[in-house]
């Protein structure tokens, strides 16, 4: 398992609050069971799928390295470094060193 922060607005933490609440569990358990169910989402898993293959055809790779590409670049990313925050945009994996697409 893996902890993630996230930041909600006023209005839907309070609304996950109360649906948490609702359903017996804390809001952070409830939160985690609805990122989970949206990422296992057919559609959305097709939508990876096809999202993965263009990005690795566009550099040259197969599926796999492609995947271990964007795993390295996250786990880099995920490591704060002084005077500049984090970003998967990074080492040109959805654009230049600046972030910027194309």
């Amino acid at each position: 398992m893996k902890r993630i922060t996230i930041t909600l607005g006023d209005d839907d933490a309070r609304k996950l609050a109360i649906w948490a609440w609702l359903k017996g569990r804390t809001a952070g358990v409830y939160a985690a069971n609805i990122v989970s169910a949206r990422i296992d989402a057919k559609e959305n898993r097709e939508l990876q799928e096809n999202l993965l293959l263009e990005a690795a055809e566009a550099r040259g790779l197969t599926k796999q390295e492609m995947v271990d590409l964007i795993l390295s670049e996250v786990e880099k990313a995920e490591k704060p470094r002084k005077g500049k925050p984090t970003t998967y945009l990074e080492n040109d994996i959805l654009g230049d060193e600046n972030g910027d697409e194309g």
